[in-house]
């Protein structure tokens, strides 16, 4: 039984590690995207700052995201051109 305790203790220790790795890469690549990106009033900053560990949330607001700037280049490639 002491064995099968120690396996289960090592198992969970390194979930726990994997976890942390986890979470300090995604708060990693928040700050960069904090850093990159023109602050602006949109739900990819509210969902940074309100430190929101969903997902799914982030990645719809980096694909609105996407989309808006992919939206203002288009615009501004216009006026270039004209």
């Amino acid at each position: 039984f002491g064995v099968l305790t120690k396996k289960l203790d090592a198992k969970l220790k390194e979930a726990e590690k994997d976890f942390e790795r986890a979470k300090q890469l995604r708060e990693h690549l928040l700050g960069q995207i904090v850093g990159v990106l023109p602050q602006r009033s949109s739900s990819l900053f509210t969902l940074i700052a309100d430190n929101t560990e969903n997902l799914h949330q982030l990645t719809q607001a980096l694909d609105g995201g996407f989309s808006y700037y992919k939206k203002c280049i288009e615009e501004e490639q216009k006026q270039y051109d004209e």
